[in-house]
């Protein structure tokens, strides 16, 4: 009998104690959920913080980015307008130097005007003074590009002078210029009018006389 009495309080023992063990690890699983959502909690709410913090902050970045778009786009807009300004201005000033240098020659013609209205005006004189004016404005005229296109005794050449007339002439080869009616000018490399210019020609053989008649 006290065998069977030690052998059940040995197994209501037992069962106590695997059920004290069954209901520790229930406390334990549910006071470690418990801890776990206590942890998570803080960490999302510190996340929300963060993002919205980072978000604030690429939001200025943004806005500051914009700003320097708007004022790097007016100082182009500015800086376009100088430059058509300044573009204008030196299409309409471009001549300013060239004028500048022909008024010595508008002051020599006036004089010479001035004292062609004499009548005691010696003719060579005023010769001289006309043709003084004349190789200072060639002069300047070629200091701008302007040049006289070669005609007089060279070989006819359609791309820089204009036949108005042929006249016939043994001495010289035929297509020479023998006379020049009106200068040719070049601006630089292109043309700006023609020479017109008289051409020769070579007369043709008279028939032989028949020495039978």
């Amino acid at each position: 009998m006290d065998f069977l009495r030690s052998r059940h309080r040995g197994q209501v023992m037992s069962i106590d104690k695997k059920a004290t063990e069954n209901k520790t690890e229930g406390v334990k699983v549910e006071i470690s959920k418990e801890a776990l959502e206590a942890q998570e909690k803080p960490l999302t709410e510190k996340t929300a913080e963060e993002l919205a913090a980072l978000i604030k902050e690429k939001e200025e970045e943004a806005r500051a980015h914009y700003d320097r778009m708007l004022r790097l786009a007016a100082e182009l807009e500015n800086y376009k307008k100088r430059a058509e300004r300044e573009k204008a201005e030196h299409i309409k000033y471009a001549n300013e130097s060239f004028a500048k240098e022909l008024l010595p020659i508008l002051d020599n013609l006036e004089r010479a005007v001035e004292h062609a209205k004499n009548d005691d005006t010696d003719k060579q004189a005023l010769l001289a003074g006309v043709e003084m004016v004349l190789r200072e404005f060639m002069n300047v005229m070629e200091k701008s590009g302007l040049k006289a296109v070669d005609a007089y005794g060279q070989v006819f050449d359609p791309q820089y002078h204009e036949a108005v007339m042929v006249e016939e002439n043994d001495s010289v080869e035929d297509n020479t210029i023998l006379n020049e009616l009106q200068k040719g000018y070049l601006f630089k490399d292109r043309l700006l009018r023609p020479a017109m210019v008289v051409v020769s020609r070579r007369p043709a053989n008279p028939p032989e006389a028949d020495e039978n008649i």
